[in-house]
């Protein structure tokens, strides 16, 4: 026989709500991409910035570079999770061509717990400048 505990209520609750609000920090995400995207906005460094950020979170990468003109991205990604003999880490640079900045940043968008809090920061951040 299956027992209801009264904080079984309780925890349901607030899995719909880590639930819900990861959907609503997505939904803000999306926007936040979805207006830096714009032709107009491409230009501000701050939301250069904000792109820089996504991709290197994605791909773990040690430096980004975005040429929006010809539609390539540049990382420098970490090859080996260990460092050398002198602490320095082996990088290799990788070019990444996309049609669409927007469509590829929403791709690069995950769900995990980490990536959730590291996009309500963002959030944080670029509500404060808009106060």
């Amino acid at each position: 026989m299956h027992s209801n505990s009264p904080f079984d209520y309780i925890y349901k609750k607030i899995a719909m709500k880590n639930n819900l609000n990861t959907e609503v920090v997505l939904q803000e995400i999306r926007f936040l991409l979805r207006t830096s995207c714009q032709e107009e906005s491409l230009q501000q460094k701050h939301f250069e910035s904000l792109h820089c950020a996504i991709l290197k979170k994605h791909f773990k990468a040690g430096d980004v570079k975005i040429d929006h003109r010809n539609k390539v991205i540049h990382l420098s990604m970490n090859v080996d999770s260990s460092a050398n003999f002198f602490g320095q880490k082996s990088y290799v640079d990788v070019e990444m061509k996309f049609k669409n900045i927007y469509d590829f940043l929403e791709s690069c968008l995950e769900t995990s717990d980490q990536n959730i809090v590291f996009y309500r920061n963002i959030l944080k951040f670029y509500n404060q400048r808009a106060v």
